[in-house]
């Protein structure tokens, strides 16, 4: 194994262990009876998800279209010279005004929004229009970018719109009768309004009784009284393709999302349709630290009330929101990235019906605000292939969206709703998590009143660091992933009898569309090494990573006159000990040991992930850590802390700064006076944590010199592990996850791996996510497999910039096939 060792540490017991994830695959009862098995009385159903996206699924998005095209530069835009190229985008967008054509970027910067300039969003206004870039890959790369110097004036956030469509609320007509979820038709009283038009929007307010029933599994005296919005009644809103009208019958192209009650609305809506931004990269020039609804203005892509229109292939680095399919109709998202400074929204669905984000990566310094969205009545939408560093999880943000799959979601936490509490639930029922992988160990509970609150949810599939199997919910496969892999494509193919030949293309362009990006960083909280003499000498200076020692101390809570350290010693151990003298790799308390581990400097939930990593799960728990550091002289300094939630810090012995405040923390928060000694200085940190994020960050004033001293009992070394439990059946399919624990600055790392091709056949290879847990991208190379000799040799994989990682993480992951039965070993 080659590995990159960038300080004095020799540190950390390098192992590979392998653990069987799971024995053939779990097909779940949902999924049964979608496809007409017979299931358990009380199994949930499920809507055909199939129809989301570009042609309800139909046909992938055209690469090739005969319209003209509108070169910018024919109106005036000149790139890379540092000037406004504002009025030239919109007279090249004023030409192309009728639709049906291109209006194309060259390769170079486009520089919007300057001082002087109207700071307008760009608007779209003929239907089929395209906007198409040079490339993702940005300017000095060959291919585009535009770049918003200052904030967007309107109350748009997006510098590309799409104008409202045309629509008539008061010529609508109502629906006749009752029709059920899965309907392609019904009728209505009068469907004069509707011929000759292509879209409706169907709507009802106010549902109450047995409509509220339909909508929802939660009894009304289970909403507290806060909940007001959907004590007024249950609010519905679906956007449907016409097929055809006979007599007052509307045929529509895809099923009703939800039933249709006696007397909704019915209304024509001229959606904009063929909208696409393809191949930009869009700079919002965000260059601050994010806080919550205070900043706005720079956003990149808003598809509002289009339908069969896309946004591919695109770049948006900081920006507060990225794009917004808003009141849409078989709309898709695919094949985008995120970076750059983070910002509040992902990406999201709002409202829309049938919609599509797909292969979406959250590559932002601190993961934006909010994961991958589904809100505001959206119906039918589905969110598929979504990863990151540090993407958060599925959002639900806002009122009474239904019926939403949120499937191979990776994420490091389960979810980051939001929102008024009047529009509580924010979710109804057929609420879909299917294969999510979420990096915490704690609960997913979908009920917790007055704040995230989902009414009925269906979590199949679902592996996680720990915690306990959801309340609330409808469960299958908790701790595992189930097949079919991806509910999505599975119901393609049972729509179609086949795969659409779109859905492997996607995949296949997605992967060199992400090998195309140089990704832009962002600002890390922690300025690079180099930089420390630059500093502001009254700020915080770097981020202490340590390795620290830490010990966990589960099911406690940080308090000011307990010293917890002798509580759960019985006194064989204090803090006043612990930081006066520090501790020892492997010394016990409790139920723990002393353990070396870094903890990241700009993660947002760092702690969280550094315990995680090796399996000290749990909530309501403190986490102590002390480090030893070497002062050059005497110095009269400040320490800067930043800590989510509680927090106590001693110095030589001494309690130099307690807090017991429950805080959200990403940075430094606060500084307080200290004296570092000449020679050694004993820190000690403890950090309480309730439930979600757990962070803390720890250094001194950026003049301050001081050198972090190791600790003995470290060192390299790589061992094989016997499967436990390693006797499987014939036929029996598994995964085996490869672990790099307590590794420090690791940036490659290659070997082979023997197996018996009597008893295994490898079936795939795939790489893990340690190596990418700091944001950098890889060059992983899945090696050779050999099933006839038994070997998979030269797989690896490494940083593209050099950069490393410590900590524990799945570093390979390898599907076998057991060709008989038996107890087996792999070798590396």
């Amino acid at each position: 194994m080659s590995k990159k060792i960038r300080n004095w540490t020799v540190a950390a017991l390098l192992s590979l262990f392998m653990l069987p994830l799971a024995s053939a695959q779990l097909t779940p009862n949902i999924y049964k009876k979608f496809i007409g098995e017979p299931v358990p009385v009380g199994t949930p159903d499920l809507i055909d998800f199939s129809y989301a996206g570009y042609k309800n699924g139909e046909e992938g998005i055209p690469e090739d279209f005969d319209y003209p095209i509108y070169n910018v530069t024919d109106y005036g835009a000149i790139p890379d010279d540092n000037k406004s190229d504002t009025a030239a985008i919109r007279a090249a967008l004023d030409a192309a005004s009728s639709g049906s054509c291109i209006v194309f970027f060259p390769p170079g910067q486009y520089d919007v929004l300057l001082d002087d300039d109207i700071k307008e969003p760009f608007a779209i206004v003929g239907h089929h229009t395209i906007v198409r870039g040079s490339g993702a890959q940005g300017a000095g790369n060959g291919g585009t970018t535009i770049k918003a110097h200052n904030t967007i004036a309107s109350n748009s956030p997006f510098l590309f719109q799409t104008i409202s469509a045309e629509f008539d609320w008061g010529s609508k007509t109502n629906v006749r009768g009752s029709y059920p979820s899965g309907a392609k038709s019904f009728e209505v009283y009068n469907a004069t309004s509707l011929i000759n038009r292509k879209y409706i929007a169907i709507r009802g307010f106010g549902l109450r009784g047995a409509d509220y029933e339909k909508y929802s599994s939660r009894p009304m005296s289970e909403f507290p009284e806060s909940y007001t919005r959907i004590r007024e009644g249950i609010t519905l809103r679906e956007y449907h393709e016409i097929d055809r009208i006979e007599g007052n019958l509307v045929y529509l192209k895809a099923p009703l999302v939800t039933h249709l009650s006696n007397g909704m609305g019915v209304h024509w809506i001229d959606l904009q349709e063929g909208i696409g931004f393809e191949d930009l990269h869009i700079d919002g020039s965000f260059d601050e630290v994010y806080e919550h609804l205070v900043q706005g203005g720079r956003g990149g892509f808003s598809l509002w009330e289009t339908a069969h229109s896309w946004i591919r292939r695109c770049r948006i680095s900081n920006v507060i929101a990225s794009f917004f399919i808003g009141h849409s109709y078989a709309t898709t998202a695919v094949s985008n990235i995120v970076d750059g400074r983070f910002g509040h929204n992902l990406g999201s669905l709002f409202g829309s019906t049938y919609c599509l984000t797909a292969f979406l990566e959250d590559y932002t310094d601190r993961g934006m605000w909010h994961g991958a969205a589904v809100s505001h009545y959206a119906a039918g939408s589905v969110v598929w292939h979504v990863r990151g560093p540090l993407v958060k999880g599925p959002d639900t943000h806002g009122a009474q969206a239904r019926h939403s799959l949120f499937d191979n979601y990776i994420c490091m936490n389960h979810h980051a709703s939001g929102g008024g509490r009047d529009s509580l639930p924010y979710h109804l029922d057929g609420y879909v998590r299917w294969n999510n992988t979420v990096f915490t160990n704690s609960t997913f509970d979908l009920w917790v009143p007055d704040g995230h609150t989902i009414t009925q949810g269906s979590v199949i599939g679902y592996k996680t660091l720990g915690g306990l199997i959801p309340r609330n919910a409808y469960v299958e496969g908790f701790g595992t992933h189930v097949y079919p892999n991806s509910l999505y494509e599975a119901q393609l193919e049972h729509r179609f009898g086949a795969l659409p030949a779109w859905v492997e293309a996607a995949k296949a362009e997605h992967r060199k569309f992400m090998g195309s990006i140089i990704v832009d960083p962002g600002q890390p909280v922690t300025p690079p090494d180099d930089s420390a003499a630059n500093l502001d000498p009254t700020r915080g200076g770097l981020k202490i990573e340590g390795p620290w020692l830490w010990v966990l101390l589960p099911d406690e809570h940080l308090d000011s006159t307990i010293d917890l350290l002798a509580k759960v010693s019985g006194g064989t151990v204090t803090e006043q000990h612990i930081a006066t003298h520090g501790a020892s790799p492997g010394d016990i308390v409790g139920d723990y040991a002393w353990t070396p581990l870094k903890i990241s400097p700009s993660a947002a939930n760092n702690i969280n992930e550094m315990v995680s990593a090796i399996g000290w799960n749990g909530q309501e728990r403190v986490v102590y850590g002390t480090i030893t550091i070497d002062s050059p002289k005497e110095q009269h300094t400040r320490m800067f802390v930043g800590h989510d939630d509680t927090l106590k810090v001693w110095l030589n012995g001494s309690l130099v700064h307690e807090r017991i405040v429950y805080y959200n923390a990403y940075d430094y928060q606060r500084a307080f006076p200290v004296t570092l000694k000449q020679g050694q200085n004993t820190l000690l940190v403890a950090v309480g944590n309730g439930t979600g994020r757990w962070s803390g960050y720890f250094g001194f004033q950026a003049d301050a010199e001081y050198t972090v001293l190791p600790f003995a009992g470290v060192g390299y070394a790589l061992s094989n592990y016997v499967l436990s439990n390693g006797v499987f059946a014939a036929a029996e399919t598994f995964t085996v996850d490869l672990y790099a624990e307590n590794v420090t600055d690791l940036a490659e790392w290659q070997f082979d791996i023997d197996f018996d091709p009597l008893l295994l056949k490898v079936l795939a290879v795939h790489k893990g996510y340690l190596l990418e847990s700091a944001g950098t991208v890889t060059a992983f190379q899945e090696g050779t497999i050999d099933n006839q000799t038994g070997k998979i040799t030269g797989t690896g994989n490494a940083t593209r910039d050099g950069s490393s990682v410590s900590g524990t993480g799945v570093i390979l992951s390898v599907t076998f096939t057991a060709k008989a039965g038996g107890e087996t070993q792999l070798r590396l």
